[in-house]
């Protein structure tokens, strides 16, 4: 996904989709197995579905504080289309949900909690 209204808004300098991204240092979106997101905000969530093998990881509490399960939106800090693709994401069996703070996410990554920027950032 592309979240046009929001560069439209935001105007980030020298904006690159994160597949393209990833391109850049000689990957391929299909290469990508985990992709970490630190919270459903659309600069650090648009794109998870651009990587079709991977496991996105997140927070429980972010996913249940910001969609119900049908995907509703339940708190404005996520975009319709975000909650669109999370819900999807679930669906698919692609979501590995971490419960709190100080959790392995693969041999050697872990994430922590805090700052709060949203419920539960990581």
């Amino acid at each position: 996904m592309t979240p046009t209204k929001f560069i439209a808004r935001w105007k980030p300098i020298d904006y690159m989709r994160p597949d393209s991204a990833i391109r850049r240092a000689g990957w391929r979106s299909e290469e990508i197995t985990d992709v970490i997101i630190s919270h459903v905000h659309w600069d650090h969530f648009d794109g998870a579905d651009l990587f079709p093998n991977a496991r996105i990881w997140i927070q429980r509490e972010e996913v249940d504080h910001h969609i119900d399960a049908v995907g509703k939106v339940l708190n404005r800090t996520i975009d319709a289309p975000d909650a669109v693709m999370l819900t999807a994401l679930r669906a698919a069996g692609r979501l590995a949900l971490l419960d709190g703070d100080d959790r392995e996410v693969i041999p050697g990554v872990r994430v922590y909690t805090g700052g709060k920027h949203t419920f539960q950032s990581q």
